[in-house]
């Protein structure tokens, strides 16, 4: 039995904006993408995806966080498909997604929105927040 894998797309740099025909979409003048594969029917949590994510966009698990907003398939009509943003804050949340993505065979990946925010239990008061770009961020 051959277990097929889906593609997750991460899209980050950017913010996830309202759309009147997708209802959701990502924009912003410095958005990324990445792709992570993971095992078809695999169960795995919300602890797992982020480390999984995190290692993938070399992001360090002691400053960082990252929130995760799925972008989730609503409604399939023949012409497109419209989407509504999932926050995904839990495992019950992870099995929602995994869920919606084994049960739309239309799609073949998925995508989240990340954004990237600086862990709040860091002990110094002055820890500079870095992009993904790597760097802190320069003033114009």
């Amino acid at each position: 039995l051959v277990m097929s894998s889906i593609d997750l797309y991460l899209y980050y740099g950017g913010e996830p904006r309202s759309d009147v025909t997708y209802r959701v979409t990502y924009e912003g003048p410095s958005k990324e993408l990445e792709i992570i594969q993971l095992k078809k029917g695999r169960e795995i949590n919300l602890k797992k995806l982020k480390k999984k994510i995190m290692k993938e966009l070399d992001l360090d698990r002691r400053l960082h966080d990252i929130k995760i907003i799925y972008r989730a398939p609503h409604a399939v009509f023949s012409d497109r498909i419209v989407f509504t943003p999932i926050e995904i804050k839990g495992d019950k949340h992870v099995k929602i997604m995994f869920k919606r993505i084994n049960l739309t065979s239309q799609l073949k990946a998925a995508e989240l929105y990340l954004s990237v925010e600086p862990r709040k239990e860091v002990g110094s008061e002055d820890v500079q927040q870095t992009t993904l770009e790597g760097g802190g961020g320069e003033e114009f």
